[in-house]
């Protein structure tokens, strides 16, 4: 990898496929599961 493209990602805007999810509060955490006997 060179040195020019090393940080290239750094400062970069990208999407995230679970952003809209977890921002809208439709997103599922581990906390909301629960088994039986909880």
């Amino acid at each position: 990898m060179s040195a020019d493209k090393k940080g290239a990602w750094v400062g970069a805007k990208f999407n995230r496929k679970e952003d809209h999810r977890l921002t809208t509060g439709k997103g599922r955490y581990l906390a909301d599961l629960s088994m039986p006997g909880m």
